[in-house]
């Protein structure tokens, strides 16, 4: 787990210098992610070693710098699921847990392998992004909405706000000590 911490602490010193973050920021960012990502998935038996995790790091770096991703990343459907990335985060690993652990168990042919989790994962995620949608929109986005209402002030605190300022002696110009 440290070296997947390290990852993102490398991520955080690497946008710090606003040269090294354009280097990524372009297509060779993008082939390099790209290249990094393909290695993990379909040249490593085991992706989450040592050279695995440094493959990813640079992946999560170049991404982090702002990399789009072949425009990937800002197309409409990326950006909705970063709206939903919450519901997502909290879903995602109890419909995983629940299938690979309860459901696919049952089938004979079912071993717990990469491949098996790949595909599991692969056939899960309409599931959870779906799943995802009906929680952001139904739960998320009208308690983030009462929050607000709730944050804001009230007119009327605004309107005695406003008044304490204009009477108050230290900001009244009228009244406040004049320096000559």
């Amino acid at each position: 787990i440290a070296p997947a911490f390290f990852g993102g602490i490398i991520a955080v010193y690497w946008g710090t210098d606003k040269r090294r973050v354009e280097l990524l920021k372009g297509r060779t960012g993008s082939i390099i992610a790209a290249a990094c990502l393909a290695c993990v998935l379909f040249l490593l038996f085991k992706p989450f070693t040592l050279v695995g995790l440094m493959l990813l790091t640079v992946f999560f770096v170049t991404i982090s710098s702002g990399n789009t991703f072949f425009g990937l990343l800002e197309t409409p459907f990326s950006l909705w699921l970063g709206e939903i990335s919450y519901s997502i985060y909290l879903w995602h690993g109890i419909i995983l847990w629940f299938v690979m652990l309860n459901v696919l168990p049952r089938f004979k042919a079912f071993h717990l392998t990469t491949a098996w989790f790949v595909a599991g994962a692969f056939c899960l995620t309409p599931i959870v992004v779906l799943l995802s949608c009906a929680t952001h929109l139904l739960i998320e986005k009208p308690f983030i909405a009462l929050g607000h209402r709730i944050a804001r002030p009230k007119p009327e605190q605004v309107q005695t706000e406003r008044l304490r300022a204009s009477t108050s002696p230290s900001r009244n110009p009228a009244t406040s000590p004049q320096i000559s």
